[in-house]
């Protein structure tokens, strides 16, 4: 958990400047969208791989070297001279994220029963964001103490975030150890077998991997390529006080809500928290497009924040499709379709925001947002499903 808390801070101290810093380097939307639609790559081709490592070793063993990677990527991004120079640390960056990303479920999703999984989850959630809370105000004291917006003010974010990361890699290393059950007593190398029997064994889990993958467009565009900071900056005029408020906004409905709403799911299922929150979502991209000033702009990243709840929930529901020995294998297919989606989303974003305008990004969003709702009314519930059932 001080992992996870440390690790996210680091990342939401820059995710809110990232996007600009690539714009101040000299990329345009497109090539914004390009650079990190490129970064995604890595994340599509680490995924199968990065879960079946936690499977085989462990997830001590992919933490590690999923931290290594992304202070790399912190240290190249902080030297980079150009837009195109950056693409290395995007792609370093996002390959560690996706490693950590993989593993990190499997811990609560051995860890916790069914009935303890979504509250449990979403409380490791919510500890693990009250330093992100602080994290974007940080970031815009830093930014306006090394210069403002602009690539020299920005830079030396990465600096802190290498920093932290190399912290992180020597806590993990010295003080985590694995769940014993993420360790198979198999040897030799057989991706093709292992990841069939998640299909044969698996629940429905064709269905939730392309509902996970339109989940997906709203994180990618959004939140790790930064197109709502950009288009707030942009488009908005928002400085860099206004980014760091509307990023600490973010957070404050995963630190309140997140327990609350994931003792509801293991109370009511899972589903119906989702039904109700994709529509409120959906309203909070409605009220960016239409912010006539700084207060609205704070008020629909409030509401973004219900985006991190469900995540959590939509992996409460994934850990919970598999038996337990699958779930290494099962959390890396879903991390190389979110990866997919990784390097399409961006580009995709990119080309509507230079072709059509900025605000069509946000109404894609909300159009892929409600074609979930017909996709999750097919599933099954998974609050009784035990690993027998799957």
């Amino acid at each position: 958990m001080l992992r996870a808390s440390l690790q996210y801070f680091l990342i939401t101290l820059v995710v809110y400047y990232q996007s600009i810093y690539i714009t101040t380097l000299g990329a345009s939307p497109v090539q914004l969208g390009l650079a990190v639609g490129i970064g995604g790559i890595a994340g599509a081709a680490i995924a199968v791989p990065a879960g079946w490592m936690a499977d085989r070793y462990g997830v001590r063993y992919v933490f590690l070297v999923g931290t290594f990677i992304m202070a790399f990527g912190a240290i190249v991004l902080a030297i980079a001279s150009d837009w195109i120079v950056a693409i290395p640390g995007l792609f370093l960056s996002i390959l560690g994220l996706t490693l950590v990303e993989t593993a990190c479920p499997l811990v609560c999703g051995i860890c916790l029963k069914n009935k303890e999984r979504g509250m449990g989850m979403q409380l490791c959630d919510t500890i693990s964001a009250i330093p992100r809370l602080a994290a974007p105000i940080t970031g815009a004291v830093l930014v306006t103490w090394f210069g403002g917006i602009s690539s020299s003010g920005i830079r030396p974010l990465f600096l802190v975030q290498f920093l932290g990361f190399s912290f992180i890699f020597i806590l993990i290393y010295s003080r985590f150890t694995n769940p014993f059950e993420t360790r198979t007593t198999q040897r030799g190398i057989r991706l093709k077998e292992d990841y069939g029997e998640v299909f044969r064994r698996g629940r429905m889990v064709k269905r939730w991997i392309v509902y996970r993958a339109l989940s997906s467009f709203a994180y990618f565009i959004g939140f790790q390529a930064g197109f709502v900071a950009l288009y707030a900056n942009v488009v908005k005029h928002a400085d860099q006080y206004v980014l760091g408020i509307m990023g600490s906004a973010f957070m404050i409905v995963p630190i309140t809500l997140s327990i609350v709403l994931g003792r509801l799911a293991d109370i009511f299922g899972r589903k119906r928290i989702l039904f109700a929150t994709i529509p409120v979502y959906c309203l909070s991209l409605s009220l960016l497009i239409i912010a006539p000033d700084a207060r609205i702009l704070i008020l629909s990243s409030l509401m973004q924040g219900l985006l991190l709840v469900n995540l959590t929930n939509e992996e409460t529901i994934s850990v919970e499709l598999v038996p337990v020995n699958l779930l290494g294998r099962w959390s890396g297919l879903l991390s190389l379709t979110r990866g997919m989606i990784g390097i399409l989303a961006p580009v995709v974003a990119g080309q509507l925001w230079e072709i059509v305008g900025p605000s069509s990004l946000f109404i894609f969003l909300i159009v892929v947002e409600l074609a979930l709702i017909p996709l999750l009314m097919g599933m099954p519930e998974t609050l009784n499903i035990t690993p027998s059932e799957t």
